[in-house]
């Protein structure tokens, strides 16, 4: 792909505009009242409550990368009756851990990206985690940064009630859906409801290398109408398997790999899914940068975020 001047510019120097928003945010938080509350909720998490590497701060960046231009087509159109769906918000921080330290760091998480970080914020929010104290924190960091509370709707319960219990609500409204899963709680009857919107996009974590664990009534309830067929495909043909069985309604799916290190131990896909592919250079443009990254890159981008290297905010440019 071209760029400005002919060069072809480093993943993360792209990404650096992206990691100063999630930066400052982090920061403001980290100057706030509500900081005390952070550090409680972090110190008492379990090893399942937060990401053991970079790679999960590239989710992020992507979520951020996408809801300003996004927002600017829905207006174009004059699309304003707008949702947005967060069903595994958490406590509104991503909670981190560096490989090579044992201090859990954190960053802002997707409900601030999508409140904050954008120039065309959505009509109505829907949070949803089923853990009390990530609604009850969540709760305290947005009202932190001062929006208004009645746009906000926050339901602490599985994700798959969730979505049951508003799809009434929002079904004539454009829905942005942002489904990120800590595992395979997402179940193919939900996700079936959303595609019956009249207007949306989807924007979900699909667990990869995972992929392989799930098995029994979780693997059917995941899979859907596919899931006896997937038993034996490899970890990647469980996707294809899956992003078929979506194309098969009808609908634009993109799928972007995230991970992609020397020993691809850990790697997950971003499947963006919309009934007419409207974002489609935006996504692919995405894809591009996305799949460029390698370890040394996202380090570069951890490092930056939280002030261990002053280095890793020069400009890099690929040879």
């Amino acid at each position: 792909m071209s760029h400005l001047g002919g060069k072809k510019k480093s993943p993360y120097n792209w990404a650096y505009e992206h990691t100063q928003n999630l930066k400052e945010k982090t920061e403001t938080l980290e100057n706030s009242e509500v900081k005390k509350d952070i550090e409680g909720y972090i110190k008492n998490i379990s090893e399942d409550d937060y990401s053991p590497g970079y790679w999960t701060i590239l989710k992020n960046i992507s979520l951020a990368y996408c809801i300003n231009p996004f927002g600017k087509i829905l207006e174009r159109n004059n699309i304003t009756n707008t949702v947005c769906l967060d069903l595994f918000s958490g406590c509104g921080v991503t909670p981190m851990k560096d490989p090579n330290k044992e201090k859990i760091e954190w960053i802002v998480g997707s409900p601030i990206i999508t409140t904050n970080m954008t120039d065309y914020p959505f009509k109505k929010y829907f949070f949803c985690d089923r853990n009390t104290k990530s609604i009850k924190l969540l709760k305290k960091i947005l009202s932190s940064f001062g929006k208004d509370k009645y746009n906000h709707r926050f339901h602490c319960d599985d994700a798959n009630k969730c979505i049951r219990k508003i799809v009434d609500e929002i079904k004539n409204r454009y829905v942005f859906a942002f489904i990120d899963p800590t595992g395979f709680q997402w179940n193919w009857e939900s996700m079936e409801l959303l595609f019956n919107l009249s207007k949306f996009d989807i924007l979900m974590n699909f667990q990869t290398s995972m992929v392989d664990r799930i098995g029994g009534n979780k693997e059917k309830e995941f899979f859907g109408p596919c899931a006896s067929e997937v038993s034996e495909f490899s970890r990647d043909g469980k996707l294809k398997r899956y992003v078929s069985q979506i194309e098969n309604r009808g609908l634009y799916v993109s799928s972007i790999r995230v991970g992609m290190d020397e020993t691809d131990r850990y790697y997950y896909h971003l499947l963006h899914i919309s009934p007419r592919g409207t974002y489609k250079g935006i996504i692919e443009t995405l894809k591009d940068k996305i799949e460029r990254f390698n370890g040394s890159t996202i380090e570069k981008v951890w490092n930056d975020l939280h002030g261990y290297s002053r280095q890793s905010t020069l400009p890099v440019n690929d040879e």
